[in-house]
Parts: structure tokens; sequence; C-alpha cells
């Protein structure tokens, strides 16, 4: 069966289902949403309410989870328990617990789970990686914008740090002896700001991350041992990868805006015959549940 559900149609559920190459793959997209006026501009497609997706199960095989946090477990533990392969947007969920539930579930049921990181399917990040691959980086800055509103500042850092930390760990700098040293957060006429200063005092490695809602933009840049740094910028299309002597190239980012990268990556994990493990979920959970601590409490 080549079935796809889209659970929830908020902000980024519209934009899964409105990707066309993702319609093109499936030969039905079925979408679940208590959004009445959402829905009902949408035609030629099957639409249920997600309270009713119990009658609907054989209908599709594979599920996107793109509700709120709160509501992630409960929907992905029922979709996993019905044997149903799912993807889920980032945070996976507000509970360590829960993650090992939800691995245990997907193991026990033989279906693969998949956290939608989409960050690191960006076709730049991922050629920064390789230029990285054989130099010794010695400090990366990082800088996210988006222009999503937020009513507070708990929500803002906690909805922004999964993407910092996922690249983090992309790069291998997510480890135990990674430090926050400093932090600035505050919030001038509803605009959110924050800055925050890791450094690794055993291999002399800093991190700087800037990320604000003033305007939609994302870059990052590796400084390496030789004195030599690479720079990728993707807030425009193309994005452009600048390294070293000022060699420049240009990075379509046609299919990472429509989010199939992290598409293709989770269904290519269903044809894997292996455990499903989520131990990047527990340490990304881990370590943004330490920096809301030190930045709240």
């Amino acid at each position: 069966m080549n079935k796809y559900a889209i659970i929830g149609f908020g902000r980024w559920g519209k934009r899964v289902f409105f990707n066309k190459n993702l319609n093109k793959k499936f030969s039905k997209v079925f979408i679940t949403s208590k959004n009445k006026k959402a829905i009902n501009s949408i035609n030629n497609n099957i639409i249920y309410n997600i309270k009713d997706i119990r009658k609907h199960l054989s209908c599709f095989d594979n599920a996107h989870i793109c509700t709120p946090v709160l509501t992630h477990f409960k929907i992905a533990k029922f979709l996993i328990e019905h044997k149903k392969n799912v993807i889920i947007e980032k945070p996976i969920t507000n509970s360590l617990l829960k993650i090992d539930k939800l691995e245990k579930l997907a193991n026990e049921n033989r279906v693969k789970v998949i956290v939608n990181y989409n960050d690191i399917y960006d076709p730049g990040i991922l050629l920064l990686k390789k230029i990285a691959k054989k130099r010794y980086i010695k400090k990366i800055k990082i800088y996210y914008s988006s222009q999503k509103p937020y009513l507070s500042k708990f929500d803002f850092v906690y909805d922004w740090l999964d993407h910092v930390l996922i690249i983090l760990n992309f790069f291998k700098m997510l480890k135990s002896d990674l430090d926050l040293k400093k932090y600035k957060l505050f919030n001038k006429n509803k605009k959110m700001f924050l800055s925050l200063l890791f450094k690794n005092k055993l291999k002399n490695i800093e991190i700087e991350v800037n990320i604000n809602n003033l305007k939609k933009e994302r870059s990052i840049k590796l400084f390496f041992s030789n004195g030599k740094c690479a720079f990728y910028s993707n807030h425009k299309n193309p994005g452009v990868l600048n390294y070293f002597n000022n060699k420049e190239k240009t990075v379509s980012k046609k299919i990472f805006r429509d989010n199939l990268y992290s598409l293709y990556s989770f269904f290519e994990k269903m044809n894997l015959n292996r455990k499903i493990n989520l131990n990047i979920e527990k340490k990304i959970f881990i370590f943004k549940k330490n920096i809301l601590r030190k930045i709240f409490i």
C-alpha cells in the first residue's frame, strides 16, 4: 500500500500537504484535523475528523504527526499499536519516559518511527558536513531567525532549541563535556531574542548561537583549526555555500523546502530490517532540559 495520512492540518500540516512532490509520491493522502475551515478548502481528498481515525486505519499505512507536541505521544502510541509507520514533527514529546515507550512499542510492533529534523537534510548543511569531515572544527556560529510569533519566552526557547541541538549533534558536538557558559534572552516589542554561548574546555571548542523571530534567515559558519572557515546561508533560494578561498557554490533548496529529504530518509529506514532506537531524541531531550533549567529556574 502506498497511502499516507497527515495528522493535523495547522501551519506545518498544510506545508506538508501542499507539497506537490508528496502528492505525486503517494496514491492517496489523507488528512485528519479539527480545523473545519481549513479542511473544507481542500478538494479531491478524503478528509476525516481526528476523532474518527479509528474507523479508517485500513486506509493508510504511513502517518505524519503534525499536531501540538502535547498530543504527539498519545497519537503516535495509538498508530504504532496499529502497526503504522510514523514520522513525528519535533520535538518528539515532552517526556523522556514517553520516548522510551515509543521506542519499545515501535520494536514490538515492527514499525518505523522517525522525528522530522529537517535541518540536517538541507543540501547546504550536508555539504558543510562533508567539508568538515577531515578538518578539526574550533568554532561554530549558528544564526536562526523566523517570523513565527510567540506569546511567551519559554515557548520560543522550547521550540527553537531542537533546531540548534540537532545541528550540534550532526557535527558531533553534542557531548557531555559541552557546557552552556552564557545566555541572554529578552523580548522587545513582541520580538524574541536568544543568544547562547557553549564551550568545550577539553577540546577548546566554542559555539555561538543567535536566534530571533525578526525575519526568515538561517546560516551556519564553521571555523577550522587551520584558520579557514566555511559558511552556509539558506535564507535565499538558491542558498549559498562559501568556503576557504572565497569559493562559492549555490545550493538549490527546492527539495528541502518541499520537506522531502526527511521523508525519503523515513521511507528508506522503513526498508531496513533493524531495531528502532531513539537515542538521538533522548540525548536532545536531556540537553534541552538542562538548558531550560539554566535559563528559567
